[in-house]
């Protein structure tokens, strides 16, 4: 395609899929040079900014616009740096240090947002978090009410503090045990429970050893445990022999130790047993 130089006005080979761009066409180098020449004489296009620091008038190219993230405008770098100085107007602000006391002397101390955050009490050097540490603090015994001093280690650690161990058997005894039943205890066991011809004939039937199969421990005294623990139901489908370890395992997980055992007995001796009215036939 042949196309006019737009400096000499020369006709010129051109390429026609470049005819439609906007690149300036010229037929040789020096064509070129002297439209960049022209194009550097010609008024640039500026306009009237005021900078957001000291507010002198200047001017700017407008093409500057296209690439604006914010309207604020800065004659100078050290304007700009001054500007930023301000922390509200830095992006990276993010509220500054925060003010706190130290935990021991009570001196002000600055801490990062992240330092802040990341622990309870803050503390102005080592010395006074040694000293902290150590301080004995005057509490009151959960059972007696006396007042005893007590390591702040201590007091983060447990939610109940004693004055000695007879205080905190004490107060373990009743509602406030996590192994509470309701008094259970107090109730008395069936009439049968008391003959012990009857619960030794237990025992020989279960071969005088614990019927639990996964029993590791040499525990020579057998018991016997009621599976549904029940005191008042003695009958013999509702006991089974146990060694004493075992026995203790079971007050804990009660559901489960009850149906595993049950399916011992009915596995061993054919007991069948109804879940649904908790009652147990042969």
């Amino acid at each position: 395609m042949v196309i006019p130089c737009e400096i000499c006005g020369d006709y010129f080979a051109w390429i026609q899929n470049h005819y439609n761009t906007k690149v300036r066409r010229t037929c040789s180098q020096q064509c070129k040079n002297k439209l960049m020449s022209i194009d550097r004489k010609k008024p640039k296009r500026k306009i009237s900014v005021v900078c957001s620091n000291c507010g002198v008038k200047f001017e700017v190219g407008k093409f500057r616009l296209k690439h604006k993230k914010t309207n604020n405008w800065f004659c100078s770098v050290g304007c700009f740096k001054k500007w930023e100085s301000i922390p509200e107007n830095n992006p990276n602000w993010h509220g500054g240090p925060i003010k706190t006391n130290c935990g021991y002397c009570g001196k002000l101390l600055r801490r990062s947002k992240s330092q802040f955050n990341e622990y309870d009490e803050h503390f102005c050097s080592k010395d006074c978090l040694a000293r902290a540490r150590t301080t004995l603090i005057e509490v009151q015994c959960e059972c007696c009410g006396k007042t005893i001093e007590r390591l702040p280690k201590y007091i983060e650690k447990y939610a109940h503090l004693f004055c000695d161990r007879s205080c905190r058997s004490a107060w373990m005894c009743g509602p406030n045990n996590t192994a509470w039943n309701g008094g259970t205890k107090s109730l008395q066991y069936c009439n049968a429970w008391t003959d012990e011809e009857y619960k030794s004939e237990l025992k020989e039937r279960d071969g005088n050893q614990c019927l639990n199969p996964y029993c590791k421990h040499k525990d020579t005294l057998i018991v016997l445990h009621h599976i549904d623990y029940d005191k008042q139901n003695c009958a013999p489908t509702n006991l089974i022999s146990l060694c004493g370890q075992c026995n203790l395992r079971a007050n804990v997980r009660r559901e489960w130790h009850k149906g595993f055992y049950r399916s011992i007995m009915n596995k061993r001796y054919g007991f069948k047993y109804d879940t649904k009215q908790r009652s147990f036939f042969l």
